[in-house]
């Protein structure tokens, strides 16, 4: 009996063990907080995708790798991950780190990251149409112009500069109306614009420019959105 009760109590140990390191190795963690929901395990193809480490003191991250793409350490506690292909297995990555004076070499990350491409956000969106046809009521519900970056997991800052030219069918003016920032809820004009749309008007978007961040301006081709 006592043979046995000596084993149960070194097995329990071994599994506490077992399970304390486990746990200390989960508690480095990296996000990525430039998605729109950071715990996403998805890396784009062909940019720089954005990690904050997460890691408990007074351990310390000393490396990040990859098993495919390229690492670039920015800060202790930030890197970039730049993939040039499309991954079959998904991206692991691992780090070293010094714990309690003890170098740990190659920790598994205990996620795999899929990888997907850019898609394109050159459109022009309202809601959630692209171009094409949108309800009345749908269209007065948008409070501002925005690029088609539904399907990009990735948060974007920029703003939207355009002009708007329409021509109600119940209405004897045409509207030529500047719209900044996007804003169209703002916008007097628009607004009174939207009090005189019916089913068939037309609604064009010319001269648009996105500017970025770094003050950076791209042209996007016109739009045309009909009022169904």
């Amino acid at each position: 009996m006592y043979r046995i009760c000596c084993f149960q109590h070194r097995s329990l140990l071994v599994l506490v063990a077992i399970l304390a390191a486990s746990f200390c190795n989960a508690q480095v963690t990296f996000i990525q907080p430039n998605l729109k929901k950071p715990d996403d395990l998805l890396v784009y193809i062909g940019i720089n995708n954005y990690f904050l480490i997460q890691n408990p003191e007074p351990s310390k991250v000393l490396s990040v790798r990859s098993s495919e793409g390229k690492i670039e350490r920015l800060t202790d506690s930030t890197f970039h991950l730049f993939v040039n292909n499309a991954s079959i297995n998904g991206i692991q990555l691992s780090y070293s780190r010094v714990q309690n004076g003890k170098l740990q070499k190659k920790i598994d990350y205990p996620s795999i990251y899929l990888t997907a491409t850019v898609p394109d956000v050159s459109r022009l969106r309202l809601g959630t149409k692209s171009n094409g046809k949108i309800s009345l009521t749908e269209l007065k519900n948008v409070s501002k112009v925005a690029l088609d970056d539904k399907d990009f997991k990735i948060k974007l800052n920029y703003n939207i500069q355009c002009e708007i030219t329409c021509k109600p069918l119940k209405s004897p003016t045409k509207f030529v109306i500047s719209i900044r920032n996007g804003d169209l809820q703002g916008n007097v004009d628009y607004q009174e614009l939207l009090g005189k749309l019916s089913k068939g008007d037309r609604i064009r978007f010319d001269k648009i420019k996105v500017i970025g961040n770094n003050r950076t301006a791209r042209s996007l081709e016109s739009a045309t959105f009909s009022i169904e």
